[in-house]
């Protein structure tokens, strides 16, 4: 009898466990959603051209303004002006920061300085929902010397190299 017992006792416990297996995954569901998000514009553009396509950004004296004493558009000794470069940010949905560099100028005549409307060689310009446009602006002066200048710089054209990176612009 005894042996009975335990036979009927592991008998009820598997019987116990089996129903516990299979009426444990009677009721299942599941469902798929799906997220969206809109990303943001981001539209910089230089002298009204997209960033994106621009390669070479050309400036001639003929969009400097200030004192030409040259004639046909050039510059002479006591001459100084200002190349204004537009950027306009206005199509883009986050902050701007556009990086203003300039390269190595060539050629220079004696005296002749180039550089940004700051005083550097390098401008920072950070746009945001308030002001989405502003100019990098370089100053170009040869300033009249006691030095005789020799007709050595007659003809040359000054090529002014600038890079301009936009990027987003970052608050920490």
């Amino acid at each position: 009898m005894k042996g009975d017992k335990k036979i009927l006792a592991v008998a009820i416990l598997l019987l116990l466990i089996s129903v516990g297996f299979t009426t444990y995954a009677i009721y299942k569901t599941s469902t798929t959603a799906t997220g969206s998000v809109k990303l943001s514009d981001w539209i910089v553009k230089i002298n009204d051209t997209n960033l994106e396509s621009v390669t070479t950004i050309t400036v001639d004296l003929s969009s400097c303004t200030g004192t030409h004493n040259g004639k046909n558009n050039t510059m002479a000794p006591g001459d100084s002006c200002s190349i204004t470069i537009p950027v306009n940010a206005t199509g883009s949905e986050v902050d701007v920061k556009v990086d203003a560099s300039l390269g190595t100028v060539t050629g220079l005549p004696t005296g002749m300085t180039v550089d940004f409307h700051t005083g550097s060689a390098s401008q920072t310009i950070t746009y945001n929902a308030s002001s989405m446009t502003a100019d990098v602006v370089i100053d170009v002066a040869w300033p009249t010397s006691t030095t005789s200048v020799e007709n050595t710089y007659a003809g040359t054209t000054v090529s002014i190299p600038v890079t301009l990176t936009a990027s987003q612009a970052s608050y920490n």
